[in-house]
């Protein structure tokens, strides 16, 4: 008998891999007045997923100094639902998956003194380069073992989304956005 992982195919297929949004500006990240520069990874593998967004300061324009924090999620049970055809006839997919984990990381000693300070996220234990748990967290979290609702479509080498993907709701599925493209790595 075979091992290892279930053979993916149909239009989960194309999902696999590393997908990427680069050094893209970004405000009321965490309070309504801030402003940064983002690099965003998808990485897809089965039907896991996982996030990392790097937020960098909003006048590093190239994203090439320190980050200041960052974000990482993970999620399961992927699963492509529906499809329809859009204007253009592109082929839209309803895409579901649950949340496993969800939290974020200061890496310089100015973010975690200012997160501290401000009771960011209702916590006050922020330390720099220490992963902290958002899962069930109220101010600033997500809610644990959710199914959310998001909708895709890949043109070549891009993926358009209906929302990013930790930003999805669990309400209702997402028209696709064709203006923001997450390149295959």
């Amino acid at each position: 008998a075979a091992t290892g992982s279930p053979l993916i195919t149909g239009p989960l297929a194309e999902l696999q891999g590393t997908w990427a949004r680069n050094c893209y500006s970004q405000s009321k990240v965490i309070e309504i007045n801030d402003n940064y520069r983002i690099i965003e990874t998808y990485k897809i593998s089965g039907t896991n997923a996982s996030v990392k967004k790097m937020y960098h300061a909003s006048n590093d324009v190239d994203c090439t100094q320190s980050p200041k924090f960052m974000d990482e999620s993970s999620y399961n049970n992927l699963a492509v639902g529906d499809n329809g055809t859009s204007p253009g006839n592109f082929r839209d997919y309803q895409l579901t998956y649950s949340v496993q984990s969800y939290g974020r990381t200061p890496l310089d000693i100015s973010t975690t003194s200012d997160w501290q300070n401000n009771f960011r996220c209702s916590i006050f234990t922020w330390a720099t380069d220490n992963y902290t748990n958002l899962l069930g967290n109220d101010s600033c979290g997500k809610l644990e073992k959710v199914t959310l609702l998001n909708a895709y479509r890949i043109v070549g080498t891009n993926l358009y989304l209906g929302d990013p993907l930790d930003k999805a709701e669990f309400d209702n599925y997402p028209p696709v956005d064709d203006q923001i493209p997450y390149i295959k790595q």
